[in-house]
Order: C-alpha cells, then sequence, then structure tokens
C-alpha cells in the first residue's frame, strides 16, 4: 500500500514537474514576444519624433 501510494506521488510529481516546465517556456515565449514589441514599439516612437520634427522645420519654414 505505501509502495503503490510511492509510485502515485511519483507519477503525480512527474506531471506536475512536467506541466511546470512548459509553463515556463510558454512564459519564456510570451516574454521574448514582448520584448520585440517593445522594440518596435521604440522604433515607432523614434520614426514619429522624426517625422513632427521634419512637420515641425517644413512649417518654420513656410512662414
Amino acid at each position: 500500500m505505501e509502495q503503490d501510494f510511492g509510485r502515485k506521488m511519483a507519477f503525480v510529481n512527474g506531471e506536475w514537474s512536467q506541466a511546470l516546465s512548459r509553463s515556463y517556456d510558454k512564459i519564456a515565449g510570451l516574454i521574448m514576444e514582448l520584448e520585440a514589441k517593445d522594440t518596435e514599439i521604440g522604433k515607432l516612437h523614434e520614426e514619429n519624433k522624426n517625422l513632427q520634427s521634419e512637420v515641425n522645420r517644413l512649417k518654420d519654414s513656410s512662414q
């Protein structure tokens, strides 16, 4: 009986360990996605600043 309980606990621990590993993999993937999007947002922000500077320059030169 005790041996059976030990086997069941080993099985549960194995399943839990695999589920936890899959969760960590998913979290790591989401972090990588977020970092890529953050980089893209930074590039767009910089491009927007450059375009705004160009708009301001054109406004100033037309006056």
